[in-house]
């Protein structure tokens, strides 16, 4: 079961925990939430990063693309989700089965550009661009959508992103968009604590209080990082041809 926390309850415990006396005139409710805000981002990426699918989010099946993403190459392209801040997982489904696709680097890909008209596959995929490229050319505040490489080309089927979309900040302090979720007590600690480190380190006299409050926050980040679900099954690394030992 998950742990909800309305943003009243966040603010009232980072306030307990970074011991903010005149905290309406030091730290006001408006600054405390965004720095809570800012923390949870921080508590999606880690955990994400360390497995746990708490905060996922998938684009459901959509049809795979079968041209190649320039003319003369030998990939597709997918696009990545608009409100995608971290890819986790490409899957395809063919002949009725779902198959997780491998992720390489750019100078893997090549690796795979190569198949039969008889025998699509293996398939893999690497990130070329999450927005950014587009967005530093345009220059316009808009969002742009990344790019997905996969290849070789398919022929037929469906695909699905997993990924971990982007938070907005809360508007509310409780009910409809006033809330925090967690899986367990470690990431709900790990937020209360991210926020309140973000809160002493802008405190002159509160340094001692920073250094235990770091400790903690340590502390939680390693039980996230452990506890996290365990790798099974096949595990297959692939090298590109220009590694060097």
């Amino acid at each position: 079961m998950s742990i909800i926390r309305t943003r009243l309850e966040l603010r009232t415990l980072v306030s307990r925990r970074a011991r903010i006396v005149d905290h309406l005139n030091a730290h006001p409710a408006a600054s405390l939430n965004i720095d809570m805000d800012d923390a949870y981002r921080e508590l999606r990426t880690l955990a994400s990063n360390s497995r746990w699918s708490t905060f996922l989010k998938t684009t459901g099946a959509l049809t795979l693309p079968i041209v190649p993403a320039v003319a003369g190459e030998n990939y597709a392209s997918i696009p990545v989700p608009v409100d995608c801040t971290q890819v986790r997982k490409v899957e395809m489904k063919q002949s009725s089965v779902w198959q997780p696709v491998e992720e390489v680097s750019l100078a893997q890909l090549r690796m795979f550009s190569t198949a039969s008209a008889q025998q699509r596959g293996p398939f893999a995929w690497c990130l070329l661009d999450g927005g950014v490229q587009a967005t530093t050319v345009g220059n316009d505040a808009t969002q742009d959508p990344g790019v997905i490489a996969l290849s070789p080309i398919p022929s037929s089927g469906s695909y699905q992103i997993w990924y971990l979309p982007e938070f907005t900040s809360l508007t509310a302090d409780s009910g409809a968009g006033g809330f925090y979720t967690y899986a367990n007590d470690d990431q709900l600690h790990y937020h209360v604590y991210a926020a309140v480190v973000k809160v002493l380190i802008s405190d002159n006299d509160s340094q001692g209080m920073l250094a235990g409050a770091l400790q903690l926050l340590q502390k939680f980040e390693a039980r996230i990082m452990a506890g996290a679900p365990s790798k099974s099954g096949a595990r297959t690394w692939r090298r590109g041809r220009n590694y060097h030992s």
